[in-house]
């Protein structure tokens, strides 16, 4: 799929993401019916998403990505600076990065048939519902 989309865009995409369930950036977000850890359900769920919506590129221009999932031209990189530390760990990287691919005129885009179960912020939300409230 990444090939694919690489092959589709070339180096007029800044960055490429995919889906997944525990995200607040509602163009990276699939809310599964149940947002639960069996890995297993989550196959089940990539591989519906991927039969609904293929190899397609949907390119987002109002919103700024979450950095689960970066492919980006390693020209684009280069040409922005790469990835520059804010001070906070990991906090901020890939806002930062989006905003600056974003000023050369770089485009964004989702792989809607791309799906990742993402464990983000799971100790402090285990085994309760996916609400954007309790992962800030």
């Amino acid at each position: 799929m990444c090939l694919n989309a690489i092959r589709k865009v070339g180096n007029e995409a800044g960055w490429i993401t995919a889906k997944c369930n525990r995200i607040g950036n509602k163009f990276q977000h699939f809310p599964p019916p149940e947002d639960n850890d069996d890995i297993i359900y989550h196959i089940e769920i990539a591989k519906q998403l991927y039969k609904e919506h293929g190899n397609t590129l949907v390119e987002v221009t109002k919103s700024n990505f979450s950095g689960f999932f970066i492919l980006t031209p390693k020209s684009v990189w280069s040409r922005v600076g790469g990835f520059k530390n804010q001070g906070s760990g990991l906090g901020g990287i890939d806002l930062d990065y989006c905003k600056r691919i974003k000023t050369i005129g770089c485009k964004l885009y989702v792989m809607p048939g791309l799906y990742f179960y993402h464990l983000y912020k799971y100790k402090r939300c285990a085994g309760k519902a996916w609400d954007p409230a309790l992962w800030k």
